[in-house]
């Protein structure tokens, strides 16, 4: 016969286990969105040097292209939403 503190024990490990997937699930995909992130803008800065830009130029619009979507959080500005026709934050405070 099982006693209580046994099941208890093995309930308490399951959900532990349980809990560190989630976690590991949650730095794979976000450490997985950073790689795309930055293919994303370096393929961006190839194709606006092809187009003729300066370096220093294509850098800079391809980081501010992307900089409205990996924004996103912030803890110094709550949630941010970036207007791209007025060129505007739009941020709310969660404190």
């Amino acid at each position: 016969m099982v006693s209580l503190g046994t099941n208890l024990i093995f309930a308490l490990i399951l959900v532990l286990l349980v809990l560190i997937w989630m976690i590991v699930t949650g730095l794979i995909i976000s450490l997985g969105l950073l790689i795309d992130n930055a293919i994303v803008v370096v393929e961006d800065y190839k194709l606006k040097r092809k187009s003729g830009a300066a370096i220093a130029d294509a850098i800079n619009q391809s980081v501010h292209h992307l900089w409205g979507t990996t924004r996103g959080i912030d803890s110094n500005h709550g949630i941010c939403l970036y207007a791209h026709r007025s060129g505007a934050w739009r941020c709310w405070r969660l404190i």
